[in-house]
């Protein structure tokens, strides 16, 4: 069989389920256990109990443009309908987390909303409970006495924006737990399945869509959806989805069709980390992306939108105990992450393997494979039923180990993982410290106790060393010895370069004025002197 890039493997089956690498089911994994290909994937919400208490929490809230609105101690205190309410016990939520205590009641004020909170804080329930509260006072409650129907919402009252799939689905499995007992209608549409099954869930009732940006664009090219009844437009991983990459196609969905004008609908915008020059390598360039987002900021939302900001921007969890493992060679990585997990498994411990790269995510996972070990796999390259098999496998502990790449360190809340193994650090290239930061949050959510391990190499990971040092610091946990000596000299060294690419650049400038008055040459045309160059008069006679 060939994988992604004519990566070349043998196809293993594990005995209980198809082959996790398998990108397409070949004969032999047909035959391992055919009841795999009916299994619905309800993945459970996680229903550990929340650590945090608005009395005593140790989290700042900073505000702005709030005006009159009050915070709320208890979901009591928002007023919310007695079956949410309900709905809320149900899934532990006995106390409102910082984010909800006054994003919650900004909301329900009808206000738009720019949040940040740190990963697993509680910011879906945050925007999800004042949409669904505000919908179940429009609509009748279901009740076994009673059998009185509402009219079909066929246009979405509000609209979910998210960057991937797994995060829509997540979306959309806390909106079904927090809407039971009610006349709610929610679906969730995204890329890799027919689009012709969710065009006919939407006409069945939408009263909130969510899904990726792209699905919810094409819907609306197509006509296939209309957003002129929207109330509510909710941006979730907002740093993320502001980005060049997304910012056009949200421009043409909110100004292109028939969705309402600024003014007359509700924004709110929710991430966990905003663009800052305090922790970044590359200041000069955050500066600008701090410029782009604050005008895209303005573009969505109502120039009177509230902003509610959690903690310190762009530190860790501090419920995360972070270690670092300086590792010399490449080498010798995958033999640490092999008794590493050794570990895991013996205690237990649901654990996530961050990978940079699908060639290396599945070369690593197959290696596990065939030792035995209970592994599923999620990246780009594989099906969304792969991916949704993957996600159900590991919340229902069949396969406790997930390897994956950056596509599940977004926003995916995974019931009780403890432990989260990054193989590869973030390519500063690519990527920035908030990608660590987010790989990291996917354990210990909700306050919860937690932990990870990283690789550091040798030669490899040097500029991670200052941005690392200093959400170390302001996480308030131990910075290792030598990740400060790295850090020092590769800001010496840094530097150095700094300071010798001027020298170089000084010196070409000057050479190049001094080679330009003397290796020239000159010629006529149509009565017109032209000085050439003397490499370029060369190059012509050619």
């Amino acid at each position: 069989m060939q994988g992604p890039n004519n990566i070349q493997y043998t196809c293993s089956p594990c005995g209980k389920y198809n082959c996790f690498v398998c990108l397409t089911n070949c004969e032999k994994c047909k035959k391992v256990n055919c009841s795999c290909r009916i299994i619905k994937y309800k993945t459970k919400i996680s229903r550990v109990k929340p650590l945090y208490h608005f009395d005593d929490d140790p989290f700042k809230i900073k505000v702005g443009g709030v005006g009159d609105i009050c915070e709320i101690k208890s979901f009591r205190d928002a007023n919310l309908p007695e079956v949410l309410i309900e709905n809320l016990k149900k899934l532990l939520y006995q106390f409102p987390t910082p984010v909800q205590v006054i994003s919650i009641p900004i909301l329900l004020a009808g206000k738009d909303l720019l949040a940040r909170a740190e990963t697993g804080s509680g910011k879906t329930a945050a925007f999800l409970i004042p949409i669904v509260s505000t919908l179940i006072k429009k609509k009748t409650v279901k009740t076994a006495d009673s059998a009185k129907k509402t009219e079909l919402q066929k246009n979405p009252f509000a609209v979910i924006l998210t960057p991937t799939r797994e995060l829509a689905l997540q979306i959309e499995r806390e909106a079904l737990l927090l809407t039971e007992n009610t006349c709610i209608k929610v679906v969730c549409t995204y890329g890799g399945i027919r689009i012709r099954d969710q065009m006919k869930k939407i006409a069945q009732g939408c009263d909130i869509l969510i899904g990726t940006l792209g699905r919810i664009l094409h819907l609306a090219e197509e006509q296939m959806l209309s957003l002129k009844e929207l109330k509510v437009l909710i941006i979730d991983e907002g740093d993320h989805m502001l980005d060049k990459n997304f910012v056009r196609d949200i421009e043409i969905l909110v100004n292109c069709f028939d969705m309402p004008e600024k003014a007359l609908r509700q924004t709110a915008l929710f991430c966990a980390t905003l663009p800052t020059t305090q922790i970044m390598h590359d200041q000069k360039g955050v500066k600008k992306k701090l410029a782009f987002f604050t005008d895209t900021v303005c573009m969505f939302l109502n120039d009177t939108y509230c902003h509610v900001d959690i903690g310190n921007n762009l530190t860790s969890p501090k419920s995360i105990i972070q270690t670092f493992l300086l590792v010399d060679k490449p080498e010798l990585k995958f033999q640490i992450l092999e008794n590493q997990i050794v570990k895991e498994l013996s205690q237990n411990n649901k654990t996530i393997v961050f990978v940079e790269t699908i060639k290396e995510t599945i070369k690593i996972a197959q290696q596990l494979c065939n030792k035995n070990y209970p592994v599923t796999v999620i990246h780009g390259h594989r099906t969304q039923n792969d991916r949704k098999r993957a996600i159900y496998e590991f919340n229902e502990d069949l396969k406790p180990l997930l390897i994956c790449t950056n596509v599940s360190a977004r926003g995916l809340d995974i019931c009780e993982v403890k432990t989260v193994i990054n193989y590869d650090l973030p390519n500063l290239n690519h990527d920035d410290i908030r990608t660590y930061v987010y790989r990291i949050g996917r354990a210990g959510r909700i306050g919860n106790p937690g932990k990870s391990i990283s690789m550091f190499v040798k030669g490899k990971d040097e500029v991670l060393a200052r941005p690392l040092v200093v959400l170390l610091g302001g996480s308030e946990q131990e910075v290792p010895t030598w990740l400060e000596e790295l850090c020092s000299m590769h800001e010496l060294i840094k530097l150095e370069n700094y300071h010798q690419a001027k020298f170089e650049a000084k010196n070409a400038a000057m050479l190049g004025e001094k080679n330009s008055s003397k290796d020239t040459r000159s010629y006529k045309n149509k009565g017109q002197t032209m000085v050439i160059p003397y490499c370029l008069s060369e190059l012509s006679a050619i």
